[in-house]
């Protein structure tokens, strides 16, 4: 299946964060769940028994079959649990598959929650009794134990036995999402793991004969065997940083449990390796355990020095490889760079806002993308070859023409640099040319697909790059340097007026490629509202006010966030992220904070 997504330009290089020191006296896990979790019978198991082999600590799985959020809580299994823990313990809490109904109903069974995440509350229409959210319920109990000095993981319940028609579908109930804004709702001392989303990876992997035979009675429980690679999914997403870093990852046995052995095997090329993108994108995989193939123009020594120092924390050195291929444009370009690959992402594409002449950059751009795919069709590469990300830009989309209020989306098409080019020729301005090219790339890519195929196929922290020399810096994450170091401030215009950042976007190909349901146009978008670059310049004197109209100019603070008549809905993009975007502020105080790393400061 042919992937696309539809980007900005990215803002903030990766930072890492260094785990908390490990007590001294070893902490306990506290498991509470239900029956998916529990300990079970009759040729069934959840996957807490087999938790303490993938861990150094001791597991107590007070998980019991048959409750939720709130008859967990009435039967006073949460109180128990806080009761025990002490100082430095670690509480998974997963619930979800008994949470659903209506508790207003005269056969409430004890179990349902009062719709809503918040604090809404409903009356039992059985018992009178006051009921109250999901979220309410795991939330109260969260707190309780990291009063006492416990961490909570938030764990996202785990998915049913649903293969159709030869593809797994993975999509999440509702209180995936509810798990995770749990986990943003408390704050500090708990973190959210996508359970549910570490096993339909696994079972896209298994395939349908295989996870059948995991739900020997029915679709939600799993046999001993279904419950120990249940346990396998969910340390490896705590080994692996899919949702960020939990306390549990110091204990960790085995980082790599054995149903994803093979996750190294699948390769992965992504054209344009060394641009600020491409580099994270890279890393994101390597450390997803995949391997990579990069192509780039020249093998310079330079080149390949500056690669492989900056992606060696991230593989064992046998992960990783280069291709030059000097001119995308040209016929069977890629033939080499494709053969044996399980996906592509093309991020390779020229840049310019200066070009006077449109005819070189449409022609790379357009061609490039035609060779890729006509390599991708070739017989050396469709034995193996799943999902082709390709990566465009917000210019292929926003169009000054759109009547006011006009809300773009991956419907929305730039209709106008192209006609432009056309009429202008080398008249035309610079950055209409990128426009143009990157649009008339796209709609290359669109013609050019195959039918639609089923994908058989974590979100990892992505690593800390600044490219050399630093004027290499895609045009966003330039003005944050730039504006820093007393540069004028940009005005205000379209195509400064979003952003997403770096992170998410190398996120984000990792999930178009590796999700089993991904398909067609995302906007990664992480702004609804335009913004200025004086909100740059703003945030920056807060940050450093000895450099306030000092180094950096104040500007008009006023016009951060202009009133423009237009608006973006990435929720497309954002359902498969998983999470909130990357801030503003944050993305651009971090890429501040990565400059002054590397001496750029």
């Amino acid at each position: 299946m042919f992937f696309q997504a539809l980007v900005t330009v990215a803002l903030a290089a990766g930072v890492h964060c260094s785990p908390a020191a490990i007590e001294k006296r070893a902490p306990t896990v506290y498991l509470a769940g239900d029956s998916t979790t529990a300990k079970t019978s009759n040729g069934l198991d959840g996957w807490g028994p087999y938790l303490s082999k993938y861990v150094t600590i001791a597991v107590t799985n007070k998980a019991i079959s048959g409750r939720s959020a709130r008859s967990f809580t009435n039967e006073g299994r949460f109180a128990e649990i806080e009761k025990a823990v002490v100082s430095g313990d670690i509480v998974v809490i997963e619930f979800g598959h008994n949470d659903g109904g209506s508790p207003n109903s005269a056969s409430d069974n004890g179990r349902s929650n009062c719709p809503g995440t918040g604090s809404e509350v409903c009356k039992s229409g059985k018992t009178g009794e006051t009921v109250y959210t999901f979220n309410y319920y795991v939330e109260k109990a969260a707190r309780a134990f990291i009063a006492k000095g416990a961490n909570v993981i938030f764990s996202s319940q785990t998915p049913r036995n649903t293969w159709q028609n030869g593809v797994f579908n993975g999509e999440p109930s509702r209180y995936v999402g509810y798990m995770a804004a749990a986990a943003r709702n408390v704050g500090r001392g708990s973190s959210f793991v996508d359970h549910n989303q570490a096993v339909v990876q696994m079972y896209a992997r298994l395939g349908s004969a295989k996870v059948n035979s995991l739900y020997p009675k029915d679709y939600t429980h799993t046999s001993p065997e279904g419950g120990d690679l249940v346990a396998q999914a969910f340390v490896t997403a705590i080994a692996r940083d899919y949702n960020g870093t939990t306390p549990l990852k110091a204990y960790v046995k085995n980082p790599a449990p054995k149903v994803f052995a093979k996750m190294a095997s699948r390769l992965v090329l992504i054209t344009g390796v060394n641009g600020y993108i491409a580099t994270h994108t890279a890393a994101a995989f390597l450390q997803a355990g995949y391997a990579v193939r990069g192509t780039v123009r020249a093998r310079t020594p330079a080149l390949l020095s500056t690669l492989n120092n900056t992606l060696s924390p991230y593989h064992d050195g046998t992960r990783f490889e280069i291709v030059e291929v000097p001119d995308i444009g040209v016929p069977n370009a890629f033939d080499r760079a494709v053969e044996g690959v399980h996906a592509i992402a093309h991020l390779a594409s020229p840049v310019s806002m200066t070009a006077t002449d449109p005819a070189p950059m449409m022609r790379a751009a357009v061609d490039g993308t035609t060779s890729l795919l006509a390599s991708a069709l070739s017989p050396a590469a469709t034995k193996d070859l799943r999902s082709v990300v390709f990566m465009s830009t917000i210019s292929a989309i926003f169009s000054p023409l759109r009547s006011p209020g006009h809300v773009f989306t991956e419907a929305d098409w730039n209709d106008v640099a192209e006609k432009q080019v056309a009429e202008q020729g080398p008249s035309t301005p610079g950055y209409v040319i990128y426009q143009a090219s990157k649009t008339a790339a796209e709609r290359a890519f669109w013609a050019n697909q195959p039918p639609a195929t089923p994908v058989r196929m974590p979100r990892p922290r992505t690593p800390l790059y600044i490219p050399t020399p630093i004027t290499r810096l895609s045009m966003r994450v330039k003005d944050i340097h730039d504006i820093y170091h007393g540069f004028p401030i940009p005005e205000f215009s379209p195509i400064r007026s979003t952003f997403v950042d770096v992170r998410d976007v190398a996120t984000l190909v990792l999930r178009a490629v590796e999700s089993p349901t991904a398909a067609g146009r995302y906007l990664l978008v992480g702004n609804e509202s335009p913004i200025s670059p004086q909100a740059m310049a703003n945030l920056l004197n807060e940050r450093y006010p000895e450099r306030k109209g000092v180094i950096i100019q104040v500007g008009s603070p006023g016009e951060a966030y202009p009133e423009v008549q237009w608006g973006f809905d990435a929720g497309k993009a954002r359902g498969l992220l998983g999470r909130e975007w990357v801030g503003f502020g944050k993305s651009v105080l971090d890429s501040m904070e990565s400059f002054a790393k590397f001496g750029e400061a």
